[in-house]
């Protein structure tokens, strides 16, 4: 064992994560408890603009484009996963992205009867330097399963709406 990894072992035995090539799945689903006791402790629930303007980002990273409609649909599953009330949804949705337009890191395209979504340069590399930040060793082979799995369900699958 290194010595920065002891170290970091004896302040705290919980920020030194164990992992196998062959149990990517385990080692993801600790990371999803990891991230979501973190954004619990810094207090920034989906069901806030805050919240929907930071989550907004990294599914339009990991899907390069995506349709409204199925914007709407994951973020409205999120928000029942997580116990959230879509009382309010339209509201917060509407206004986390005009808050995105304005900052220039989303931009919106028009394309026969639906409108799609996708970053700008900017919320590009916004949200690779937040990902570059993450502390995940192989994040890389975890990015591309993530994107593996929006595109096996976008291609092979008959209902892309349904994430599971």
């Amino acid at each position: 064992m290194l010595g920065p990894v002891k170290l970091i072992k004896k302040h705290n035995k919980n920020n030194v994560v164990y992992y196998s090539k062959d149990h990517l799945d385990k080692l993801s689903n600790e990371l999803r408890k990891t991230f979501f006791k973190l954004q619990k402790s810094k207090d920034i629930p989906i069901n806030t603009i805050v919240g929907l303007y930071y989550i907004i980002p990294m599914l339009l990273y990991f899907f390069n484009t995506i349709e409204l409609n199925l914007l709407i649909s994951i973020l409205k599953h999120l928000y029942i996963k997580n116990g959230h009330s879509l009382e309010f949804f339209d509201t917060l949705f509407k206004s986390s992205l005009k808050l995105l337009y304005k900052e220039k890191i989303i931009h919106r395209k028009f394309e026969n009867t639906s409108i799609s979504y996708s970053l700008t340069n900017k919320g590009y590399d916004k949200l690779i330097s937040v990902l570059k930040s993450v502390r995940v060793p192989n994040r890389t082979s975890i990015y591309d399963s993530i994107r593996f799995g929006i595109m096996h369900n976008r291609y092979y699958t008959n209902n892309t709406a349904s994430l599971r």
